[in-house]
Formats: structure tokens, sequence, C-alpha cells
């Protein structure tokens, strides 16, 4: 091999080092920042946090054991003269059920699952770009208002409405499966991030919480 050839080989071999290390350097970065700082995050790089959600996003708590998080999406149902009678289904949990039923054949339910993943970070990621919007203009209000008013600016987007049909849709598809009716009933969307805690010494996980409201719509008729 000539001396020529060496050196590039030599220079090709530490390019790629140092683009590997970079690359290292961002995920754990990225990884760090979305365990600590998650909701922060996504308000101030939405996008990068979205595509760290959908395609590196972690499910091991290796940083921050006490702070692992979890979503879930709820389809609401309640009577329209009758308000306080409701029904709840847990759409993820459903699917979740669903494929450990269907068991190997379950190519639909995970096909639903990655839909209703990716819709739900598209409309978290959204719905905190709004909130930082609002809160530059508003500031000083409580976060329940912020969350409010982001969720109706994200629902009358028209670019999200495609992500909200398809969440009402598997909603009503679980609805026809479990025979439940339709009649003079209204339903809502409601999406809950938790903090799972961590097992103790014993074995005993500890209580879980209540959860924060990200997302939620008014009641529609159906």
């Amino acid at each position: 091999m000539k001396v020529s050839e060496v050196n590039l080989y030599n220079k090709v071999c530490k390019w790629l080092s140092l683009l590997v290390v970079l690359a290292g350097a961002s995920y754990w970065l990225m990884t760090i920042g979305m365990v600590f700082f998650g909701n922060k995050l996504s308000s101030i790089a939405p996008r990068q946090a979205f595509l760290y959600r959908t395609f590196f996003r972690q499910n091991w708590g290796f940083f921050a054991t006490g702070k692992m998080y979890n979503r879930q999406m709820n389809f609401i149902i309640r009577e329209k003269d009758n308000p306080s009678v409701t029904d709840t289904i847990d759409l993820e949990r459903y699917l979740i059920a669903e494929k450990r039923k269907n068991a190997p054949f379950n190519n639909y339910q995970e096909a639903m699952e990655k839909i209703l993943f990716a819709t739900m970070n598209a409309i978290e990621t959204q719905v905190n770009q709004e909130i930082a919007k609002i809160k530059k203009q508003s500031p000083g209000k409580s976060p329940h208002l912020y969350m409010q008013q982001a969720s109706i600016t994200v629902i009358d987007n028209s670019m999200n409405q495609q992500h909200v049909e398809n969440i009402i849709s598997f909603g009503k598809e679980i609805m026809k499966i479990k025979k439940m009716d339709f009649v003079g009933k209204e339903y809502q969307l409601c999406m809950i991030g938790k903090f799972i805690p961590p097992v103790n010494s014993s074995g005993v996980p500890a209580a879980e919480s209540k959860g924060q409201i990200i997302f939620i719509s008014a009641y529609k008729p159906f």
C-alpha cells in the first residue's frame, strides 16, 4: 500500500471515529435531557424531541429510576342527559391486552399501537409548543388553563385533524367490539401523563401518581 493511500485510510478512519463519537454523545445527551427535562426539552426543541420519542425512545430508567414516564389516552363516554354516568376506555391498555390475547398473530394490534403512539407523540409535542407560545403572550396563568387553551388550538388546527380522527375512530371501533350503545352519548379525549414510581427494596412498588392531564378535548356527540 502506498504512503498516500495509508494517509487517506487513516484520515477516513479518524473522521469516521469522530462522527461515531459525536453521534453517541448527541444520543446520550438527548436521552439524559428527555429523562430529566422531558417537558421542557419538548417545548424548546419539539422536532428533535418528537424524532427521539418516535425512533430512539428508552423504556428503562437507568439514569432516573424514580421518574419513569407513562402516558394513556382515555376515550371517555358519558350520557348527554345524565353526565355523571361515564365510561372510560384506556386505548393504550386495551391494545396491550389485545396484543397479548392475539399473539403471535397480532400484526393489526401492533400496527394500531404504532399509530396511536406516533399520534400521541405528535399531539403532546404540539400542545407543548402552544403552551410555550401562550405563556409568552399571557404569563402568570395556571398550568391547567394553559393546557386547556393549547388543547383547543391543537384541535382547531386543520393539520391535526387526521391525528384526532384516528383516535376517535379507534375509540368508536372498540365501542362496537364491546357492543356499547352510541345513542344519547357523547365522547371526550383525555391524554394523561404519569410518573411510575420504582419498586422499593421489599419488591413492592410505591403508590402511582394520579397523573397530569396533557391534552383534553371538549365533549362531542356521536
